[in-house]
């Protein structure tokens, strides 16, 4: 088979999103008939070495990195006669022939079924373009049986539809040295993820402020849209002193206070999954999350969920967590998980085979 995965995203995205597509594009070039593989990408990326890169560039003029998906990309694309194509981020393939299989990966539905919480052009994009992509799809790629759900009520004629979960994985830090920098204090409450509505840090900070500790909250995670009522929260409150937002920083950096951590936090009002959950995981922290359908699939009976914006209730989760001295070991749902991705893989490969 000759496969060729359009890769924006992994140049492009700092967010959960990147680190899914990577370990997808790490299985598809596993793929044991695989004759070629082609990546295309804005530019050339050194951490994607490996991989044959083709370049299609991105214009100055705004508007030009989705312009050139329905005209540069289509052309580079035929050229390289695929037998596939992967695309890895809801928008494409487009315009390719009908002999050329396509695969969409969805990540999330929410900015259709939770518009108000994302930018004016995210939601008006996937009001335009997302049921003709769905349509066009010979398979649809998504990383949660929440998220499949979530398609199949949206557009029940989608054709085919398969779930990939992304592989939980310990990685290990360059260096477990704590520094001061790197750790606020001996004790602190994690969160990770951009800052925007969804994760509704507002009422993680508002819970905060209700617990009677000395501990820290520190947050991961860049600035993203609409933040500013975040900001604004954070300033007014009166334990911003012990509020950390540290942005987007090195892997080896979010391990280290992964693992420095008392308990992690996830406010998220709706996801398609929740990778960071994911990467918490392995190091067995209490972790307090919303009660959504995608955490619910991740960890069963094992998270101690919260109603979504409900502040009294995760200020008393937070404290029980706190307070209790009890060992969280997630060590069997991981690697249940993990069975369940080898499935996923199986199948994914199978319906590869057919298409031979």
């Amino acid at each position: 088979m000759k496969l060729v995965f359009l890769a924006d995203s992994l140049v492009l995205q700092r967010a959960g999103i990147k680190k899914y597509n990577l370990q997808l594009l790490e299985t598809v070039s596993l793929y044991p008939t695989l004759e070629s593989l082609h990546i295309i990408v804005p530019r050339h990326e050194e951490n994607l070495g490996k991989y044959d890169q083709v370049v299609v560039p991105i214009g100055k003029f705004p508007g030009h990195q989705r312009i050139r998906q329905f005209s540069a990309i289509p052309k580079v694309v035929e050229s390289l006669k695929p037998d596939l194509v992967i695309e890895p981020a809801h928008f494409g393939p487009f315009r390719l022939s009908k002999a050329i299989k396509r695969c969409t990966v969805i990540h999330d539905l929410t900015p259709i079924t939770h518009s108000n919480l994302h930018p004016g052009g995210s939601v008006w994009s996937h009001q335009i373009l997302l049921k003709s992509v769905l349509k066009k799809s010979n398979l649809v790629l998504t990383n949660s049986y929440a998220t499949k759900e979530s398609i199949l009520n949206y557009y029940p004629a989608t054709s085919s539809i398969q779930v990939l979960y992304p592989e939980i994985t310990k990685p290990l830090a360059a260096s477990t040295s704590r520094s001061h920098s790197d750790h606020p204090s001996d004790n602190y409450i994690l969160a990770i993820g951009t800052l925007e509505p969804r994760k509704d840090y507002a009422t993680l900070i508002r819970a905060f402020e209700k617990i009677e500790s000395n501990y820290h909250l520190v947050i991961i995670g860049g600035v993203g849209w609409k933040h500013s009522a975040v900001d604004q929260y954070i300033e007014k409150s009166p334990k911003k002193e012990k509020i950390h937002i540290k942005g987007y920083i090195s892997e080896n950096e979010k391990l280290n206070l992964i693992s420095g951590a008392s308990l992690f936090v996830s406010t998220s009002i709706a996801e398609g999954l929740g990778l960071p959950l994911l990467e918490v995981m392995p190091y067995n922290l209490p972790i307090v999350c919303s009660d959504i359908a995608p955490y619910r699939e991740i960890g069963g009976d094992d998270f101690t969920f919260t109603k979504v914006g409900d502040v009294q209730s995760l200020a008393s989760a937070i404290e029980k967590s706190i307070n209790q001295s009890c060992t969280t070991n997630f060590n069997n749902q991981i690697s249940t998980w993990n069975k369940d991705r080898v499935t996923q893989i199986e199948e994914l490969f199978t319906t590869f085979d057919q298409w031979q």
